[in-house]
């Protein structure tokens, strides 16, 4: 009686790091949506394009400004050939509007010269004539010349994504090759499931995924026993090809620092329990299934701990079931599979961070470092709201002054072209306002699992909080990059665009 209510209460207290973690795991999700959201609007993912006309979805990629100025257009730039009769209307109308503009401010040039006395006065009215056919030809072409100016720049974006990426390598070099062929699935992102075998991202895969609320992580709970269920990995388009990431994620590098010190692993030794690796796929000693091995080339303690961060922080897919063996032994006492079985995790195919189940399993969440974790997740959603919407303003500031772009030229003859010109630098900023986010994000991504390999003190509690430091500073600095990087190559900056709006 006594070891029941024993069970009982303790069941009951470890609802609460489980709970508070939930809320953590949630947040997290939201750093995952907008990370990729990032990319979308950047135009480095596939976004999903509802045809205004026919009512049908499509794929497509690239820069969904480019999507919406050529459907304005009406050039057939796509298999698709998407069209927006409204905005259409409108732009023509502004052509139009232009031409008018043009017209009328020649007249009021040619006037307003002979009143003036002054030296351009007396170059004669034939130089606003040729003022305005240039202005006129300009609105003619600029549409053109736009088009295949965001098309270019979009190349050169994608160029320098590719070249400031990080790669999946690490997880083949951490667990092995043999290891990850026989356990782990690769899918194909979404952006290289395309039907062009010429497209430079085709065949493109990645053993790292998006961890957005669980989504495409088979995740089984309940209290009904050791389930018979097979869980098939869909690796057809659109379930594990949505959330396929092309580089590291943050909430995966943030887990990884507040999770360190609560790793069952790391904190229990596990590794040299018994003298026994528990997590090899042997029949008699496996604590997840007789057949899933993905550990099994672990080389002492530390290293088993790595492994278990990595697959978590990673997202890591299974290319079979993992069928969680829970024992009511000494060993393995801190799991009950007899009260509180809401987060009792039966069969997964994932370790995804959002499988609170899971996640209990490997970590004891009461020393999973909270502070550090929401503090971090606090930082990295204000940044990249900020960015977010950042890109979002470049979204509507391009449709817009691409469409008043005629009455602009139209007012050459009276400001010189003063207009116009200001409206090429205002439309190029925004244009070019992703270049600094995108690289200044993946830069700094690229640089942070290095830091993490530093021991300043070689004191582990001394040396971890020194590496959050470092994440939380290297976060924080993003903003600083992007504005730096803006700067130098003169475009606006999302980080100060989102921030004001």
């Amino acid at each position: 009686m006594f070891s029941f209510i024993e069970n009982f209460f303790k069941a009951l207290f470890d609802m609460v790091p489980k709970l508070m973690y939930l809320i953590y795991a949630s947040i997290a999700s939201v750093i995952d949506v907008l990370q990729l959201l990032f990319r979308k609007l950047a135009g480095l993912d596939i976004v999903y394009i509802t045809d205004p006309v026919t009512g049908v979805t499509h794929r497509t990629t690239g820069d969904i400004i480019t999507q919406f100025i050529t459907g304005i257009i009406g050039f057939d730039m796509n298999e698709y050939g998407l069209h927006y009769s409204v905005l259409s209307t409108v732009f023509w109308s502004f052509i139009i509007f232009g031409v008018i503009i043009l017209f009328a401010s020649t007249l009021v040039a040619i006037i307003k010269s002979h009143y003036n006395y002054d030296e351009k006065a007396a170059k004669g009215p034939m130089q606003y004539v040729y003022t305005a056919g240039r202005s006129l030809v300009s609105i003619a072409i600029v549409p053109i010349v736009i088009v295949l100016g965001l098309f270019v720049s979009q190349a050169l974006l994608t160029a320098l994504d590719q070249i400031t990426s990080t790669s999946d390598t690490a997880v083949v070099s951490l667990y092995g090759m043999d290891a990850v062929r026989d356990n782990l699935v690769p899918a194909q992102t979404a952006r290289s499931h395309d039907e062009n075998p010429n497209s430079p991202y085709a065949g493109e895969t990645s053993y790292v995924y998006y961890d957005i609320f669980g989504a495409s992580s088979g995740c089984v709970y309940g209290d009904v026993g050791y389930s018979t269920m097979e869980i098939q990995i869909r690796e057809e388009f659109p379930s594990m090809t949505n959330i396929a990431a092309t580089n590291a994620t943050f909430s995966g590098s943030l887990f990884k620092t507040a999770a360190y010190n609560a790793n069952r692993a790391r904190k229990y030794d596990w590794f040299s329990k018994d003298g026994v690796n528990r997590f090899v796929g042997d029949d008699d000693y496996s604590y997840l299934g007789s057949d899933f091995d993905l550990f099994r080339n672990a080389d002492g303690n530390e290293e088993l701990a790595e492994m278990i961060d990595t697959a978590f922080a990673c997202n890591l897919h299974t290319s079979k079931p993992i069928k969680i063996r829970y024992d009511n032994g000494t060993w393995m006492a801190w799991i009950s599979p007899t009260f509180f079985t809401q987060f009792l995790a039966i069969d997964t195919h994932a370790f995804s961070k959002f499988n609170i189940g899971f996640v209990w399993y490997y970590y004891d969440l009461w020393s999973f470092n909270f502070i550090v974790g929401f503090g971090s997740i606090i930082v990295a959603t204000s940044i990249f709201l900020n960015i977010i919407m950042g890109l979002m303003t470049r979204f509507f500031m391009c449709l817009v002054l691409f469409l008043i772009a005629p009455p602009m030229y139209g007012l050459a003859p009276l400001d010189n072209g003063q207009a116009a010109k200001n409206w090429r630098e205002n439309f190029t900023k925004q244009v070019l306002m992703s270049y600094g986010a995108v690289v200044g994000m993946n830069l700094v991504l690229l640089i942070l699992p290095y830091v993490n390999q530093i021991n300043f003190f070689n004191i582990g509690i001394a040396d971890y909080f020194v590496q959050t430091l470092f994440i939380i500073v290297g976060l924080v600095t993003i903003k600083a990059v992007i504005a730096t990087l803006s700067a130098v190559i003169g475009a606006a900056d999302a980080n100060k665009a989102g921030d004001d709006i």
